[in-house]
């Protein structure tokens, strides 16, 4: 059994200091693994705590001890991209958003056409 196996057997027995030598031994492949889907280091960090933080909860999840690596690399890469969702933003122009139409108190209902200009602005 190599030494990153056994560092994963041990803390699957709850040896939180194995866990810790094996952030120590990937941290760097994470950390690169993160960088390459964000593009940006302080985000890739935060992807990386969060997706060792979700390992060490699933490790009992983990069939084979011997894949550890991809594993975690598959767990970064979700948390990654997860983040990269997360602070996805859409902007409009002003002046590419058609009048939404809103109802006032003597409505309460929308009518059929307030209802095509509402989806035709929200699309």
């Amino acid at each position: 059994m190599n030494a990153l196996t056994e560092l994963v057997v041990a803390a699957r027995g709850g040896n939180v200091e194995a866990y810790g030598r094996l952030v120590e031994a990937t941290q760097t492949m994470a950390y690169a693994v993160a960088v390459s889907v964000l593009r940006d280091s302080a985000t890739a960090q935060d992807a990386v705590q969060q997706a060792y933080l979700r390992a060490f909860r699933r490790l009992v999840d983990l069939q084979e001890p011997a894949t550890f690596a991809g594993w975690l690399r598959r767990i970064v890469i979700t948390s990654s991209l997860n983040m990269r969702r997360s602070r996805r933003r859409t902007f409009l122009r002003l002046d590419d958003v058609v009048e939404v139409p809103i109802l006032d108190e003597a409505e309460t209902r929308w009518s059929e056409a307030q209802r095509l200009r509402l989806s035709n602005a929200l699309l």
